[in-house]
């Protein structure tokens, strides 16, 4: 080095210096490794026994202390979850914290299966798979014995839930890469 050439200042061992040394994942972005809460995590089998297709709301599927507990570390306001049987991303979002809980998930799965799909998402899969989603359709509107709410639910047309075909087994989330460390996939089985 000659005398008056600057030189560029030596990287620093914190977090926030511009010269920090970062792993930048998949799209250019630092990546955040999450975890998520083991009670949601997919190990295989199941660790509490839930189907997706029932509200979980009246069921006392966990303790009140771990339903609070953060999804995912660290906490962060929503999360992304995608599954190989359905054909949109769903997203959720913290409610009563300014994170995203277990019970935000939970919930927020429920609610999310049992959204409309369009036609749009409908002919997003394949034949068969069209095929294998409209008679699970069929069945869960045949299972209902109530003729006003029957009606209603052919008028409904398609829900989420539908897409799964009869594997409606919550059996965890594992991590996705992804820039923000906030998508996971969703697991399931009948």
């Amino acid at each position: 080095m000659t005398a008056g050439t600057p030189s560029s200042p030596p990287p620093l061992n914190y977090i926030l210096s511009p010269y920090a040394v970062r792993d930048l994942g998949d799209q250019g972005h630092p990546y955040v490794q999450s975890h998520i809460n083991p009670v949601l995590s997919y190990t295989g089998s199941p660790v509490f026994d839930f189907n997706l297709a029932y509200d979980p709301r009246p069921l006392s599927l966990l303790k009140p202390r771990i339903l609070g507990e953060s999804a995912i570390t660290p906490r962060m306001p929503s999360i992304t979850i995608t599954c190989e049987l359905l054909s949109r991303e769903i997203t959720i979002h913290h409610s009563s914290r300014s994170f995203v809980t277990v019970a935000d998930v939970l919930y927020g799965l429920h609610r999310e299966l049992y959204k409309r799909v369009g036609s749009a998402g409908y002919n997003a899969v394949s034949p068969p798979r069209r095929s294998a989603v409209s008679r699970a359709f069929h069945q869960r509107w045949n299972a209902i014995y109530d003729k006003e709410e029957r009606n209603i639910t052919y008028k409904n047309g398609l829900l989420a839930i539908d897409f799964l075909v009869y594997q409606w087994r919550f059996m965890g989330l594992s991590s996705e890469r992804a820039p923000t460390g906030n998508h996971w996939r969703l697991h399931v089985s009948a």
